[in-house]
């Protein structure tokens, strides 16, 4: 893939491209009281995520609060969260976006995460490219 980027080191949180609201920037975290990844405003330390690369490509996704590993079902469907392992559906690379970026699934790059129907409130998941749209577009920072 030849907009693949390096991965922050240490903490950082995962910015959606979608509008913020009154709250601030929606970010990616694990709610672990509904068991679901999800976007929501106002980021803060429970919303920090690590990236370990892996010797098979990719990296790894660590949620820092909880210890798990960001992981796909199928795409079209949730993003789950598992123990850390060597599971394909867990690895996971960055690609330029102009100032944006998209998370691909190692698998197949055209697999971008996504917060379906651009709702906040939604799933967010593993969907095939949308060209760029905003839903799939990401700040790492």
């Amino acid at each position: 893939m030849k907009n693949e980027i390096s991965w922050p080191t240490g903490r950082f949180n995962i910015v959606s491209k979608l509008a913020a609201g009154p709250a601030g920037n929606y970010v990616l975290t694990f709610d672990s009281s509904q068991n679901r990844v999800r976007i929501v405003g106002n980021p803060g330390p429970d919303d920090h995520w690590t990236a370990a690369p892996d010797p098979l490509g990719g990296a790894l996704l660590t949620h820092v609060k909880s210890g798990l590993t960001l992981a796909m079902t199928q795409p079209g469907e949730k993003l789950i969260m598992v123990p850390p392992g060597t599971d394909m559906r867990q690895l996971w690379r960055v690609e330029a976006l102009g100032d944006w970026v998209g998370i691909n699934a190692l698998m197949n790059w055209e697999w971008k995460i996504n917060v379906f129907g651009s709702d906040p409130g939604g799933i967010v998941g593993v969907y095939h490219w949308d060209g760029g749209a905003d839903n799939e577009k990401w700040l790492l920072g």
